[in-house]
């Protein structure tokens, strides 16, 4: 038997659920009468890999990978697997084939300030449009999942905007009227 791509790549969301299917191409076999039936699908070393199992029905000519564990991309984001093809001749021939496993992200990680709290001191005759500081915080997610984008709150927030991750001085100060500023900055995905 022959698996018609020596490597297939199956695209599986970390968000799917415990049973969940996702379909893999068969082997085939070019033989005629019983000695061409695939009569087999298993995953060679499978006391090594227990994230997904195969499920292979030779009557229906299908075979799947079957999620049997919760996902996380942030944890694993790639599993390989070589698949063995047995036919049904006598004596019966093998087939491999591999699979990449490639686990597709979700939106499920908040993003994190590295340092939760941050203080700083600023002049009053700081010109207006200084950088004042830099903000981070990171996400666990990846692409567009983990573009992180910050907003101001609080009453004193007008004096202050943020462009490209920095808080900026936007309005000029008067201390006589405000000596410490409490801005409440947050991130989101």
């Amino acid at each position: 038997p022959r698996f018609p791509s020596a490597v297939q790549s199956i695209y599986v969301p970390e968000s799917a659920k415990i049973g969940q299917m996702f379909h893999i191409e068969i082997a085939v076999d070019a033989d005629d009468d019983v000695n061409g039936l695939v009569s087999n699908i298993t995953v060679e070393q499978p006391a090594q890999f227990k994230t997904f199992r195969i499920e292979y029905k030779a009557d229906q000519s299908t075979c799947y990978l079957v999620v049997n564990e919760q996902l996380d991309r942030e944890r694993n984001s790639k599993y390989s697997l070589t698949l063995r093809a047995k036919d049904a001749g006598n004596p019966p021939r093998f087939g491999h084939g591999k699979v990449n496993i490639l686990i597709t992200d979700e939106n499920d990680n908040a993003p994190n300030f590295t340092n939760p709290y941050m203080a700083f001191s600023i002049a009053e005759d700081t010109p207006v449009s200084k950088k004042v500081l830099l903000l981070n915080a990171t996400d666990a997610d990846v692409g567009l999942n983990a573009r992180v984008t910050y907003t101001l709150s609080g009453y004193l927030s007008i004096f202050f905007l943020i462009k490209d991750n920095w808080l900026i001085l936007a309005k000029p100060l008067a201390f006589a009227n405000v000596q410490r500023f409490t801005l409440l900055v947050t991130a989101s995905d």
